[in-house]
């Protein structure tokens, strides 16, 4: 059930914290253009969708461009639609993985997926002034440590009702952090972090 007035979801994602830290998410945070039910679909089924349309388009395009030059209609087409089908394929996963418009998790899927954006990490924790090599010993790493502050800011923005933008200090570990961001949809999106001195 979706609520307009708080602009989330009321019961929570049926297959838990596999489908994201979001438990509010559905459909990817796409609601308008996708529909998901029971929660199951994404990445897998965009994938599969993003390798239909590629496959097709490509087959389409090549039987096209063969009218065109006076070619025999088939030719080329199973090669182009394979190409075009694992093209689909990869760009729907992505999707799927990161979440279109960023609208994924840490390692998760259906949140901010700062693991896997190398630039992010190097905002967070390339910069001295940020005080984060504690934080990335304390984890084992930059990825780690980034998965941990999304969960802890991701809890603390969902049990208090945060909204819009945020400047928030959490427990991170053993330190406290001070996180800055914005509330998409339910999901804290970081955007810088820092212990101070």
């Amino acid at each position: 059930m979706y609520d307009p007035a708080t602009r989330r979801f009321t019961q929570e994602d049926p297959i838990g914290r596999a489908g994201g830290l979001n438990l509010y998410g559905f459909a990817n945070g796409d609601p308008v253009n996708f529909s998901d039910p029971f929660g199951l679909c994404v990445p897998w089924c965009t994938a599969a969708i993003g390798a239909a349309i590629g496959g097709g388009a490509a087959a389409l395009g090549t039987v096209w461009y063969n009218y065109l030059q006076g070619r025999s209609l088939s030719e080329g087409v199973g090669r182009n639609t394979l190409v075009g089908a694992g093209a689909g394929a990869a760009v729907g996963l992505g999707y799927g993985l990161l979440g279109a418009g960023g609208s994924a998790t840490v390692a998760a899927t259906a949140g901010p997926k700062i693991v896997e954006n190398a630039n992010k990490l190097n905002h967070l924790f390339g910069k001295v002034g940020h005080n984060l090599g504690s934080l990335v010993d304390e984890f084992g790493g930059q990825a780690n440590a980034a998965s941990a502050m999304q969960s802890a800011i991701q809890a603390h923005v969902s049990s208090n009702n945060l909204v819009g933008a945020f400047e928030q200090v959490v427990r991170v570990g053993s330190q406290y952090v001070t996180i800055r961001g914005r509330v998409i949809d339910g999901v804290a999106r970081i955007g810088t972090a820092f212990i101070p001195k």
